[in-house]
């Protein structure tokens, strides 16, 4: 029986005393009813609820991790070294090869009959390395695997499951010839609450956490593992071998790595559960006004140091009444006794049936206790179902008033980030507008040179043929002149005639511009020679 259960016991007692007396009953009333609005009791549950999906997968897993550790993979190397015959305990066939090719080991001829021996021998030794990428792979998965669930262990086990309460009362109290003040503040925190919510639950995983971290640690104190703890310890990336990708129990851990990895969560979260009782029902304020009536009466005991005569009252009392129940007791018997009689049968046949009747009477009774507890249970679940949907409205009315104050605020900054899209998507619609265009002008004017300096070349290009054809035709004319024309061979090919044609064009233009130039140069000296002679006296 717990501290619990006997405080429960013992109120019930103490209630049993105080709910038959009138005097009690009054006050009791007068002290529930007294400022009963401002009595309030607020109980607050932290519970902290394990996420069954990691402790599942790692207690799933870890088998499979013990059965490749199991495996004891090994890398068997060979290491060869000369030694003196005296220290080679094994001849191997590398002995014989490597014999073969250095002959220098036998520093004397052996005489007749003996074998020969060599002073030194290549020895080949076979030594097992455990500390394989596979082995030292597992090494690290416990290692980590170890931390991630020391930390969260370590952590949940802090938590636990809290209880908070707060008591406030407030009674101002007039009865008969008495004036009571009741102010009482109290609070209360307790951890590892043996009464909370899901513990079962929260014990089960509990016990699993505990015993993977003491099935880690055990797999770490093997022998390989101490043996892998030498060597230097992997980091990510893993390289996925063969061996690994192909052993299912390797597969398995492979498996249980990469959860681990991945998992960002803290794998627990605690869940507030809150209750309020204010004002207190009928039965709940009844039961603390007995505080207000036990902290009076100890008050009025101490203050008045009447300790003493109230406890000789105390065993007066006890000793009445035992006396009275001895004699209900003996007047019982005297009763039994006369009724054995009227009724003409044995004792013991009496006693049977009476016994039985009371066995009735018992059950009948038990039956009718059994109603009443499930009576106040059904009372209890009501007034707390009433709590409960009152709490629910509250909450649903908070939620709607929330979710009204979000969708308001979600709309706005829809509004807002639509205006804002709208005026960027406009400001990115003008910069590549602008951008646009400048490409544009640029090309226009890449275009412009390209003419020009096209038309130029084509200008350029013209005035050599034509300076060209015109220095041929001169060539051409002046060895006319001189006769030697003959030397150039026959114009009558199409080609060259062409050419010569295109000659004379040449030379026709510029005997034309050269005219053009010569008439203006006559027409000018003309008009000065003119211009002098009518000047002249």
């Amino acid at each position: 029986m717990n501290e619990i259960d006997i405080f429960y016991r013992a109120f019930a007692e103490y209630r049993k005393e105080t709910d038959g007396n009138a005097e009690c009953k009054r006050f009791r009333e007068a002290a529930r009813a007294a400022s009963a609005e401002q009595d309030r009791l607020e109980a607050v549950r932290t519970v902290c609820v394990i996420e069954e999906d990691w402790v599942n997968t790692i207690c799933e897993e870890l088998p499979y991790v013990e059965k490749a550790i199991r495996e004891e993979r090994q890398f068997i190397r060979q290491e060869g070294n000369v030694v003196p015959i005296e220290r080679a305990k094994r001849v191997s066939k590398d002995s014989v090869v490597h014999l073969a090719r250095h002959s220098e080991l036998i520093t004397h001829v052996p005489e007749e009959g003996e074998d020969l021996i060599p002073d030194r021998l290549y020895v080949v030794e076979k030594l097992s390395d455990f500390t394989v990428y596979e082995n030292r792979f597992l090494y690290m998965l416990l290692c980590y695997l170890r931390d991630f669930i020391e930390l969260r262990y370590n952590k949940i086990e802090e938590l636990g499951n809290t209880y908070h309460g707060n008591l406030t009362m407030k009674k101002e109290i007039r009865i008969d010839k008495r004036r009571l003040s009741f102010h009482t503040e109290f609070f209360e925190e307790a951890k590892n609450d043996p009464y909370a919510d899901g513990a079962e639950q929260f014990s089960e995983l509990m016990g699993k956490l505990e015993a993977s971290r003491h099935w880690v640690a055990a797999m770490l104190l093997t022998p390989l593992m101490k043996e892998v703890s030498a060597a230097p310890l992997l980091k990510p990336p893993i390289t996925r071998t063969n061996a690994m990708r192909m052993d299912n129990n390797f597969k398995h851990a492979l498996a249980l790595y990469d959860f681990l990895v991945s998992y960002q969560k803290d794998g627990y979260y605690l869940e507030t559960i809150r209750k309020t009782y204010s004002p207190f029902s009928r039965e709940m304020g009844e039961e603390f006004a007995e505080l207000v009536a036990l902290t009076s009466f100890l008050t009025y005991q101490y203050g008045k140091e009447i300790k003493p005569s109230l406890r000789r009252a105390y065993e007066e009392e006890e000793l009445r009444r035992m006396e009275a129940e001895e004699e209900r007791q003996r007047l019982y018997l005297q009763e039994l006794k006369q009724r054995v009689a009227e009724s003409g049968q044995g004792m013991e046949e009496y006693l049977l049936l009476l016994e039985r009747r009371n066995q009735t009477l018992e059950q009948k009774r038990e039956q009718l206790r059994e109603s009443e507890r499930q009576l106040r249970v059904l009372q209890e679940d009501l007034l707390e179902f009433k709590q409960r949907q009152s709490e629910i409205l509250e909450e649903t009315a908070a939620k709607e008033i929330e979710l009204r104050v979000q969708r308001d605020s979600y709309e706005q900054k829809l509004i807002e980030q639509q205006a804002a899209a709208d005026a960027d998507r406009q400001a990115l619609a003008a910069e590549y507008d602008q951008s646009l265009r400048a490409q544009r002008e640029r090309l226009e004017e890449q275009l412009a040179e390209q003419r020009t300096a096209t038309e130029e070349q084509v200008q350029e290009s013209e005035r050599l043929r034509e300076e060209q054809l015109l220095l041929r035709a001169q060539l051409h004319a002046q060895k006319q002149i001189n006769g030697s024309i003959a030397e150039e061979g026959d114009f009558t090919d199409r080609q060259r005639f062409e050419e010569l044609e295109r000659e004379y064009e040449a030379l026709g233009a510029l005997l034309k511009g050269q005219w053009k130039k010569t008439k203006k140069k006559i027409r000018e000296r003309i008009l000065w020679n003119k211009t002098e002679g009518d000047e002249a006296p």
